[in-house]
């Protein structure tokens, strides 16, 4: 048996392998041999949390530049990027790609992004026919030196591809910092994914971001998050929590006055960030005892969980034969009414679409009335001058009403979903991917406004050579009536019918033609619009409620499955005499106590080795 990493006083690791084999646990008691028989690793910092946390801000804090990782929050990383220490063959500014199969292909720095943002050029494009998975640039981090930094996909519930990444990141780091904000307290979902990804890494950082912008609540949203981390994430009770501002730090970045520089850099938090994260990373010996550890707690957790599930059904044996037999009756029930279920689920998702392609219809009425009464009330002067700020109104405005709709939907649909097969199989796996249709509506650009297009009329034009032969010109009043485009045709008409009564009429066809061009934008605006989240809607909804079918029967099978395990084993239970039935729960006493003790070693090892990482009192940053 593969020993625990050098340096332990008390063969725990060894002790929780023992439990999980005595149950059958092979490969759980394999993979934290494996994990506690690692080599130290090389300093590696990966970085997650939820989009618009502040994530991205956080790497350049903690490199100490203000123009490496994407901030902008319209655009979500699609793949992590890890920022590299320069050397000998990476030398400041080196960039590659990331292939599946390991290998870098170099590109230039400043095409990055093009290829591993949401909204990049190169998004979709391969290299020798597969999809980079990530980016390498070589920097050297000003507070971290010689640490890889990871900055992770933005995690969201609905987006398992992206969770995935994120796990994927993981496997393998020194330690890992999770980034919530100061704007609310760590969420259920972010605890949930905290757990989730955290399966094998003992070093464990909580960021919280943003305190710039939440100066008199964000000591209180700490003092919370160890509060939910201990009552909710028992694991994680005594990570170090420290509020940061990226604001700050980015700022004294750009200073050029030193003291001023000095203070705000101080004031971010970033120091004693970056003093814990190198604390944490200084032994590697200790980061691998810590992820054994960590592998080991999830284990024997889950062991604990059975095991105390067998000593239930063990004491309580007929009362537990009766209610899962009960149990089984009902979902018996549920599956031979899966058809009528479907059918009914077939009708409320109709319901669904057609209520909501009312409200397109609606809002799309409603839209196109509204503007085309501002547009009527414009005078040719403010068609000239404003039509482009209306345009751009309207195009927002537009792609803000009919996607809300369909987010709207997709709230009600998610309620559907987890009414049905429950909230974790809603938040990952197919159901995520079906539900994150509607997190993908695209809606084409809108067609170019022409504001000038059809002014120029042939009879204006047969008049105003007429009038040059007479000698006539446009007016200046003229001029300023009908604008820009206006003065270009009046400079050729006048004479037989006079300049003013001319221009009267070049300006009367300028208003006009401009309300009927911005009218007829509008129109073609919203109908694009509204045909293009009618497709999306109909095609989430077409992926969805198949998807929710086959996840509720299957869901049913493995409850009939799961269900009749417990009342075969209730019923021998229930056969037992009294006698033999205690010398079972004796047993299971006296592993879940063996169990027990060894979790309560690991938490006061990692309570004790976390304390060390937080920084004392005197290096508290200034508020």
């Amino acid at each position: 048996m593969t020993k625990p990493a050098a340096g332990t006083t008390v063969d725990t690791l060894v002790a929780a392998q023992d439990s999980l084999r005595k149950r059958d646990k092979i490969a759980e008691a394999d993979r934290i041999a494996e994990v506690a028989g690692r080599e130290p690793p090389t300093r590696t910092l990966v970085i997650v949390g939820e989009i618009k946390r502040g994530k991205s801000s956080l790497v350049n804090s903690l490199i100490g530049r203000s123009d490496l990782a994407k901030v902008d929050t319209k655009i979500a990383t699609s793949a992590q990027v890890r920022y590299i220490p320069t050397g000998v063959d990476t030398p400041d500014g080196w960039a590659a790609l990331i292939l599946p199969d390991g290998r870098r292909h170099p590109i230039p720095a400043g095409e990055v992004l093009d290829w591993v943002t949401v909204d990049g050029v190169h998004a979709a494009d391969d290299i020798d026919g597969v999809i980079p998975i990530g980016a390498e640039i070589a920097v050297d981090a000003v507070h971290l030196a010689g640490t890889v930094i990871v900055d992770t996909p933005g995690v969201n519930g609905l987006n398992p591809q992206h969770v995935q990444a994120t796990v994927t990141a993981t496997e393998g780091a020194c330690a890992l910092v999770m980034v919530c904000d100061a704007l609310a307290p760590i969420s259920a979902a972010e605890l949930e994914f905290l757990r989730g990804v955290t399966a094998e890494i003992g070093t464990v950082i909580l960021a919280v971001t943003k305190k710039d912008k939440a100066l008199r609540e964000w000591r209180t949203v700490i003092e919370e998050n160890r509060r939910l981390l201990a009552q909710h994430a028992s694991q994680f009770a005594g990570i170090p929590v420290l509020g940061v501002s990226n604001a700050f730090a980015l700022r004294a970045i750009s200073i050029g006055d030193t003291d001023r520089a000095a203070s705000a850099w101080t004031s971010s938090g970033v120091p004693d960030l970056g003093q814990v994260i190198n604390t944490a990373l200084g032994d590697p010996k200790r980061i691998v005892r810590r992820n054994a550890i960590q592998c080991a707690q999830v284990a024997l957790g889950q062991l604990r969980g059975e095991l105390e599930a067998q000593k239930l059904a063990i004491v309580d044996a007929p009362k537990t034969h009766r209610e899962m037999t009960e149990e089984k009756a009902r979902l018996e029930e549920l599956q031979a009414a899966q058809k009528e279920w479907g059918t009914r689920l077939t009708q409320r998702k109709d319901r669904l679409q057609h209520e909501t392609n009312a409200q397109l219809r609606k809002y799309a009425d409603e839209l196109k009335t509204r503007w085309e009464e501002q547009i009527e009330s414009m005078g040719a002067v403010a068609l000239n001058n404003q039509s482009r700020s209306v345009v751009a109104d309207i195009s927002v405005e537009v792609e803000t009403t009919f996607v809300g709709i369909a987010r709207r939907l997709q709230e009600e649909l998610t309620a559907i979903a987890v009414d049905m097969v429950g909230e974790a199989q809603v938040q990952a796996g197919p159901m995520a991917t079906a539900l994150s249709g509607f997190d993908d509506i695209d809606l084409r650009p809108p067609k170019e406004y022409e504001r000038w297009k059809g002014f120029f009329d042939p009879h204006l034009v047969t008049m105003g050579a007429m009038g040059l032969a007479g000698g006539g010109g446009v007016s200046t009043a003229a001029a300023g009536l009908v604008g820009v485009a206006g003065a270009a045709a009046g400079a050729v008409v006048g004479g037989v019918l006079g300049p003013a009564w001319v221009a009267f009429l070049v300006g009367f066809r300028a208003r006009r033609v401009g309300r009927q061009n911005l009218t007829r934008w509008l129109t073609e605006t919203i109908r694009q619009a509204r045909e293009d989240t009618t497709a999306a809607i109909g095609s989430a909804l077409s992926e969805f409620v198949p998807e929710l079918r086959l996840r509720y029967a299957d869901i049913l099978s493995e409850s009939l499955t799961e269900t009749q395990k417990l009342i075969n084993e209730s019923a021998a239970a229930a056969r037992a005499d009294d006698t033999e039935r205690q010398k079972q729960v004796n047993i299971l006493d006296t592993e879940l106590k063996r169990i027990t003790a060894i979790l309560n070693a690991f938490r006061a090892e990692l309570a004790k080795s976390q304390a060390s990482d937080v920084p004392s009192p005197a290096a508290a940053p200034a508020s």
